[in-house]
């Protein structure tokens, strides 16, 4: 199980997935109570690895704003008001 264990966290360290400890890998499987393959946990490892990158993905995306042409002219109409102030 040691293996398994260096394994998975060795795996999930190069996922990116830097908060998943070997204690809560050990954790896990010993709370499930089954033995699982390495290729079982690097699947899972992969999954979670997608999810955080599709996590992510979404995150840096800034909402789009949807702005009115009356909207732009208003503002470019204040700043000619202040500039000519200036």
């Amino acid at each position: 199980m040691v293996n398994t264990v260096d394994d998975v966290n060795r795996t999930s360290q190069e996922a990116g997935l830097e908060e998943v400890i070997a204690e809560d890998i050990t954790q896990l499987l010993d709370s499930q109570g089954l033995q699982h393959s390495n290729e079982d946990l690097e699947d899972v490892v992969k999954e979670l690895s997608q999810q955080k990158k599709d996590q992510k993905g979404k995150e840096e995306k800034p909402p789009l704003k949807c702005i009115k042409t009356s909207d732009i002219q208003h503002s470019f109409s204040a700043m000619e008001t202040l500039s000519g102030e200036l």
